[in-house]
C-alpha cells in the first residue's frame, strides 16, 4: 500500500481481478508527493478509502467513467 520510491512515498493498490477489464489496470499507483512518512500514511488512508468506493461502484460504471474518476 505505501511505498518509498526514491525520496517520495507512493500509494499502490491491486485492482480486484473481476474489475480489471473495467478499470483497465492490474494495479493503481499514485505519488503521494511527500517525503514525510506520517503525511504519506494520512494521504494513503484517504486514497485507500477512495479506491474502495471506486471498486464498489465500478461494476455499474463504464470504463470511461472509471478513467475519469482515476484522473481526478
Amino acid at each position: 500500500m505505501l511505498r518509498l520510491v526514491g525520496s517520495h512515498y507512493h500509494f499502490r493498490r491491486v485492482v480486484p481481478a473481476l474489475l480489471r477489464d473495467i478499470v483497465g489496470k492490474r494495479e493503481l499507483w499514485f505519488s503521494l508527493r511527500t517525503a514525510d512518512r506520517l503525511e504519506a500514511k494520512a494521504r494513503a488512508s484517504y486514497l485507500y478509502g477512495q479506491t474502495s468506493i471506486l471498486f464498489r461502484k465500478a461494476p455499474d460504471m463504464t470504463p470511461d467513467e472509471v478513467a475519469q474518476l482515476l484522473n481526478e
